[in-house]
């Protein structure tokens, strides 16, 4: 009998020794953030890259379980979606992607529900700006808030 218990912790143990170190791995941490090269015909770099660390800065805040991989601006998104986020005609959109993977096992962000342990590409966050103003707002994000 104790020889049983015996080769059953030991069993056990040797499943917690290789399970463990994946299940509070912080590697996803180290992954490095690929900020694309920025190229406008519409707005300047500064504008683009303030929009950017915007978005950064809010992804941190309200996608605390998620690692974000990459993040870029795609100017053919102006032309397809601009008119349509617009409040007034003088106003200015811009839509910045981000590429990220979430880590929880349960997971819930702000407004945003995601799949646990996903990869999450193209992710749409819409900024807008009165030509009054010199800061980007968000307006929005998800891939539902830019196709509604």
């Amino acid at each position: 009998m104790k020889k049983k218990i015996a080769i059953a912790v030991i069993f056990v143990c040797g499943i917690l020794v290789f399970f463990v170190p994946y299940f509070f791995s912080n590697s996803w941490r180290n992954v490095e953030l690929k900020r694309e090269v920025i190229q406008s015909d519409i707005y300047e770099r500064k504008d683009v890259e303030h929009a950017m660390t915007l978005v950064e800065h809010t992804f941190s805040q309200e996608m605390q379980e998620c690692k974000m991989t990459r993040i870029s601006y795609d100017e053919s998104a102006y032309r397809q979606f601009a008119d349509g986020f617009k409040k007034q005609k003088s106003d200015e959109v811009m839509v910045i992607y981000t590429d990220f993977i979430t880590v929880s096992n349960v997971f819930h962000a702000g407004d945003h529900t995601l799949e646990p342990n996903a990869e999450y590409t193209a992710y749409p966050w819409v900024l807008r700006r009165s030509s009054a103003q010199k800061e980007w707002t968000i307006i929005g994000s998800g891939y539902g808030f830019l196709y509604t």
